[in-house]
């Protein structure tokens, strides 16, 4: 999954290529379907077995959901940011409620952090890169080449790099639910208090 009009490095969202097997492909038009078998073989040119190309698939496909962890978190958080804003002009017409807009302050902040160490969000174009650095989710995405770049199993260098993106990833992850868990509970309870709507969000990420 993406994030609407981030642009990213050397790096693609793109699924990986079906491993070799048998397949159905199934056309369905009104109340008419037709089923074809066939199979995708290995490419005999390569010397590579089924074994290597499961192996490589299986680690594209590890990739392909921590990239779209990472784009999740930062569609959810945007969302709720979105909606801590309209909270704030809320606010700001109860007299009573200046320590609910510091907290909804607070909480803005803590968002756009984690936000910032996810994606770049000074990348609006295709070379706006070249002047401001990737982040976690480009890096993770960029992965995807290296680990495609030929038809065997991926190194052991490949995975340890994957291994290393994705816990940064999860600490991302893991603070912006604890903002969500604690913070936006903490929020809504002075929003409820101050008779104005809590912030309604979906489950964790991950959850």
């Amino acid at each position: 999954r993406t994030v609407e009009g981030h642009p990213m490095w050397a790096a693609s969202t793109a699924g990986p290529t079906a491993v070799p097997g048998n397949y159905k492909a199934r056309l369905n038009v009104g109340g008419w379907n037709q089923t074809v078998d066939f199979t995708i073989n290995i490419d005999p040119r390569m010397g590579s077995t089924a074994g290597q190309l499961q192996q490589q698939f299986d680690l594209l496909i590890q990739i392909r959901d921590e990239v779209s962890k990472a784009h999740d978190t930062v569609n959810q958080l945007r969302m709720i940011k979105t909606d801590l804003e309209e909270l704030k002009k809320q606010a700001e017409s109860v007299s009573s409620s200046r320590s609910l807009i510091n907290k909804i302050d607070e909480v803005i902040s803590k968002l756009s952090g984690i936000e910032e160490n996810i994606l770049q969000v000074k990348s609006q174009s295709g070379q706006d890169p070249l002047n401001f650095p990737i982040k976690v989710n480009n890096k993770l995405a960029a992965m995807t080449g290296v680990a495609s770049r030929n038809y065997f199993a991926p190194t052991e260098q490949t995975y340890e790099v994957v291994e290393m993106l994705s816990e940064e990833l999860n600490g991302y992850v893991e603070s912006y639910n604890g903002v969500i868990e604690t913070d936006i509970e903490d929020l809504n309870r002075m929003a409820r208090s101050a008779n104005l709507p809590p912030i309604v969000i979906k489950s964790p990420i991950g959850s």
